[in-house]
């Protein structure tokens, strides 16, 4: 092989042991949620994971190595946002706007799957009107 595939070979092998790497410290923080007694509902999953708690107004944000437990009455705004890309490509990602002063935002990355993006904010707006009075 030339150098140049070598080194292309490597680095996504680089990558994709990244994100397997960051992928178990997510599964373990989702792990230690469980054992705190929630009890995951719905999931919707990209680099970071946002679950419902069965019965509950309660959801967490999961990243990798830690998870955050927020109260639907904390979502402000659920948003779509398109990203235009070079080549015409769009990314689209879920905003979730929340009403805490240390995870003011957080988005959901769709990539390039604006139907998806569209039915999680969907399924996301859905939950936090049945669990928030206002809603």
């Amino acid at each position: 092989m030339s150098h140049p595939v070598i080194l292309i070979v490597v680095a996504l092998a680089a990558v994709g042991a990244l994100m397997v790497f960051q992928a178990r410290r997510r599964n373990r923080s989702m792990g230690q949620l469980r054992r705190e007694g929630f009890i995951p509902d719905q999931r919707w999953s990209s680099s970071l994971t946002v679950v419902t708690e069965q019965g509950t107004d309660r959801f967490a944000v999961v990243w990798p190595g830690r998870y955050q437990i927020f109260r639907a009455a904390q979502i402000v705004n659920i948003e779509v946002i398109g990203q235009e890309m070079e080549s015409a490509q769009h990314r689209h990602k879920v905003q979730i706007e929340l009403d805490d002063p240390d995870h003011q935002a957080i988005g959901l990355a769709t990539l390039n799957r604006r139907d998806r993006a569209e039915k999680w904010a969907r399924e996301l707006r859905d939950w936090r009107a049945a669990h928030v009075a206002d809603g």
